[in-house]
């Protein structure tokens, strides 16, 4: 038997029951770190370097009063040495994260697909918390998630096999050879320009953060330079003409290059979807409906999961977003329809329930909602 598709009984030679104790374990002990991250990535802080510290009293917390959860019980929630309070948001993201992972273990089941989840719910958590607390979504997180996504979709389907993506188990490799030669030019060149579009945004939007900390050195900023339309007319029709190649030329396409083309799809729907909306409303309205780290979180999104979840994950962060937002107005005494809410959370919040649940509450959908 394949040591990498056996089961947790057969790998460990213990009761299945261990895996969810080990697995619930380890991530408590990832929420731990996951505090840190939440604590200082905002602040543009090592989260190696120093140890963690009482922020009141700055003694280093002793390895023994740094357990996950226990050690904020035993303690009564407060410093040992000073007494100052531990805020309670310390042991629920390490409980979630527990939670999360144990579901995750239960959900996706014990293979070689695991470990991407796993990491993937992480960074949801902290993003999530991160946005709760300075709306913000970093892009430290965000770019890496991405890479790991676009990564996975090429690796698993060359060793592991493409079952693990639910955009491809109903996808036959052949579908690209049923396509008519001018479907497939069209296709493959607003795929290829789009995805285009979205890498010279990327390269833009991090040489940009290169410029800003070169002109915080100088006494005298640089010049704001406005967007090369050329370079963006350029990729963009580089891109179109690739793609127009590939669906035209590769009438069998390996598994790798479907799954790929699948996180490209997912990636301009999850990303592309929240930019143009944004776009949209800021024409109409002359603000901005979101920020461009939630558009960066559903590019990582979309690679990992496809359209289907994908258009789920956003479904989902839409709706409960809007159902919290008009709790929130009728709360206020004074109605204030601007009122900001950091969309990020939803949309982390949908994106895990999609990962883990999504083919179960979209085949529900097509079952019992739609006409036969």
């Amino acid at each position: 038997m394949n040591f990498l598709f056996a089961s947790f009984e057969t790998v460990t030679g213990l009761p299945g029951i261990f895996g969810y104790i080990f697995t619930f374990t380890f991530g408590a002990l990832v929420g731990s770190f996951l505090n840190v991250v939440i604590h200082r990535v905002p602040r543009e802080l090592s989260i190696v370097f120093p140890n963690s510290a009482c922020p009141k009293c700055k003694n280093a917390i002793k390895p023994y009063d740094n357990l996950p959860i226990l050690s904020w019980l035993l303690l009564g929630g407060k410093c040992r040495n000073c007494k100052e309070k531990i805020s309670a948001r310390y042991p629920s993201v390490e409980l979630l994260t527990g939670l999360l992972f144990l579901l995750t273990y239960w959900a996706i089941g014990f293979n070689p697909f695991l470990p991407v989840c796993l990491i993937f719910v992480a960074m949801m958590v902290s993003l999530i918390f991160i946005d709760m607390e300075h709306m913000i979504l970093p892009d430290v997180i965000t770019y890496p998630l991405l890479g790991l996504a676009l990564l996975a979709r090429v690796i698993y389907p060359l060793f592991f096999g493409a079952e693990y993506f639910t955009d491809l188990k109903s996808a036959p490799l052949s579908t690209l050879q049923n396509f008519p030669t001018w479907l497939a030019l069209t296709a493959g060149a607003v795929v290829g320009a789009a995805t285009g579009w979205v890498i010279l945004s990327i390269i833009k939007d991090i040489s940009g953060r290169y410029e800003d900390i070169d002109e915080e050195d100088n006494a005298e900023p640089a010049a704001e330079t406005p967007p090369n339309r050329g370079l963006t007319i350029l990729l963009g029709a580089a891109g179109a003409i690739v793609g127009a190649a590939l669906f035209t030329l590769i009438k069998t396409p390996p598994v790798w290059l479907v799954s790929l083309y699948g996180a490209i799809l997912g990636l301009l729907l999850g990303g592309g979807f929240l930019w143009l909306i944004g776009e949209v409303w800021k024409r109409l309205r002359g603000v901005d409906a979101m920020g461009f780290g939630d558009v960066k979180m559903m590019y990582a999104v979309g690679a990992l999961l496809g359209w289907k979840l994908t258009a789920l994950s956003l479904f989902l962060g839409a709706f409960s977003g809007a159902v919290i937002g008009m709790v929130v107005v009728a709360r206020q005494k004074e109605k204030d329809m601007q009122t900001q809410i950091p969309f990020g959370i939803f949309l982390g919040i949908g994106s895990i329930i999609a990962l883990l649940f999504g083919d179960q509450i979209i085949g529900w959908y097509v079952r019992t909602v739609l006409p036969n």
